[in-house]
């Protein structure tokens, strides 16, 4: 019976979110996409940020959530990203 072998393989991880690509394409457009990177300025690093006891989530600014179209056809809101009312939630 032979021994298995060790294989040494490369991830790519976004520092925000932690996801992982064998590609390191994928993880740099990631990156300027990643909801939780502050520096894109999204919904998930923002004060106005929140939940409806339903668990849908909305902007105590008033704006809009971005509607966009699931795999299977409908339309659902999303977060926004370079959002002009972006405010950084403190530590």
């Amino acid at each position: 019976m032979s021994e298995p072998t060790k294989v040494l393989m490369t991830r790519w991880r976004c520092e925000h979110c932690r996801k992982s690509w064998a590609n390191r394409r994928t993880a740099v457009d990631h990156a300027g996409r990643c909801w939780l990177d502050p520096g894109n300025r999204g919904c998930k690093t923002c004060v106005h940020f929140g939940r409806t006891y339903e668990g849908a989530e909305t902007c105590d600014a008033g704006r809009q959530l971005p509607v966009a179209e699931d795999r299977f056809g409908h339309l659902r809101p999303t977060l926004a990203l370079a959002c002009t009312s972006h405010e950084p939630r403190g530590s």
